[in-house]
């Protein structure tokens, strides 16, 4: 999940590393187990603002969730909290789809 924001923000003289981020992005989605969502600006705060957020559905049949900070990062692996995680990265989704967008970009 990657705000609007991040993709267009680009400061002077960072074009071209810019333009590296942002081909590497396109090669994470073209892979067929990943899925990159780009949240629209106008659906405001959402669950990714804090930080990084990833969600990854083990060999196993598990889901693990990974949330980034400053300090480091924190595994989420209790089924409460990755409900949490699954509701409100559902919320941003449906934003996306509310809007005729496909929720995965």
């Amino acid at each position: 999940m990657v705000d609007e924001h991040a993709v267009r923000r680009i400061s002077e003289g960072a074009e071209k590393m810019m333009s590296e981020q942002l081909l590497q992005l396109v090669a994470c989605a073209e892979r067929p187990t990943t899925r990159v969502h780009v949240v629209p600006a106008e659906v405001g705060l959402h669950v990714g603002l804090p930080g990084p957020l990833s969600l990854a559905h083990l060999p196993d049949g598990r889901w693990l969730g990974h949330l980034e900070n400053q300090l480091g990062g924190d595994v989420v692996d209790r089924p409460d909290g990755l409900a949490t995680l699954f509701e409100r990265g559902g919320r941003a989704s449906a934003a996306r789809h509310c809007r005729g967008d496909s929720p995965w970009t």
